[in-house]
């Protein structure tokens, strides 16, 4: 499971993984562009998922067939280096405005990479206390 934040260098299109994190993942990675300028690192089962949810929606449906797009035409298949390192192709990195530092979120099945310009406009929100209780409170959340 991914949990944590992590500061994370990027050299010659490469992100060294941190350890915890490189423990997780097998040989390969799937990369795909994200939702809040950032990207998504998956294993294999949590793409496959990911996959068979945005498969199954409605393709007639305009919102469905740009989701599926915007998933598929944007991923690339990585093998991580004995090293640790996985290739970043060079239009995600443009996407997400990455940079040498770059922070890596743990996000339970699945992390993302943030540039440090981006992950401290994000962090704002995620501390902003008045903010999340507003806009959280009509979600129903348990701890089962």
């Amino acid at each position: 499971m991914f949990l944590g934040q992590q500061s994370c260098e990027l050299k010659n299109d490469r992100l060294l993984l941190p350890g915890a994190f490189r423990d997780v993942f097998q040989d390969t990675v799937y990369i795909t562009q994200g939702f809040d300028c950032n990207l998504l690192i998956l294993t294999k089962s949590a793409f496959e998922e990911l996959y068979k949810h945005i498969v199954s929606l409605n393709i007639a449906d305009p919102l469905a067939r740009l989701l599926l797009r915007m998933i598929l035409s944007t991923t690339s298949l990585e093998q991580i280096t004995n090293e640790g390192e996985i290739p970043i192709p060079a239009r995600l990195i443009r996407f997400a405005d990455l940079k040498e530092k770059t922070i890596v979120v743990g996000q339970g099945d699945y992390c993302e990479i943030w540039s440090v310009k981006n992950w401290i406009e994000q962090q704002s929100q995620v501390e902003n206390i008045e903010g999340n209780s507003q806009r959280f409170s009509t979600l129903i959340i348990t701890t089962r």
